[in-house]
């Protein structure tokens, strides 16, 4: 099969939501393909919508979308989410930091070291550094709520008061 056919059989399969039929021609996309990032990417969403999810599976589906480009955020991003998931917090982070390196201002990295760091390491000042970076490039909830719980543990109440203020009369969203 051309690559236009089964990128076509690709999205009609993830238009209706056919995880099964998605999974069976994103492999035969890698086979035919396995340099190109398309069959990995649809192979991960279908994986991903599993009930019970095959992390290794998509680990390594990952690993490969990283090894065809190396910059290639998103898929370190779900990496990082994936390792997350798998309690491998360590990796998650080492994850993240590389998504950094490759570009300071990415929000879910800066939200996911910030977090590590109030919740893990307890570093309460270097966590609001990473969400106030966050909220500077993305104000999402996640990350405006983050700022706030670090105040709060820093001892720093009016200013989170103002946060939970501001975000009262606002709409963000994920």
């Amino acid at each position: 099969m051309d690559k236009s056919t089964i990128i076509s059989n690709l999205e009609l399969a993830h238009y209706n939501k056919d995880f099964d039929q998605l999974e069976s021609i994103a492999k035969d996309a890698m086979q035919e393909f396995p340099e190109e990032t398309f069959g990995y990417n649809y192979l991960v969403e279908a994986l991903m919508e599993k009930e019970v999810v095959p992390y290794k599976a998509v680990e390594l589906c990952l690993i490969k979308l990283i090894q065809i480009d190396e910059d290639n955020l998103e898929a370190m991003i779900k990496l990082a989410e994936v390792k997350e998931a798998q309690g491998d917090s360590e990796a998650a982070l080492a994850t993240y930091k590389a998504v950094l390196q490759k570009n300071t201002m990415q929000p879910d990295a800066l939200n996911a070291v910030g977090e590590y760091k109030l919740y893990v390491e307890g570093a309460h000042e270097d966590a609001l550094t990473f969400f106030d970076m966050a909220v500077g490039v993305a104000p999402t909830d996640r990350s405006i709520v983050n700022k706030a719980i670090a105040l709060v543990e820093m001892k720093r109440y009016a200013e989170a008061l103002e946060i939970v203020r501001y975000v009262s009369t606002k709409s963000y969203s994920e």
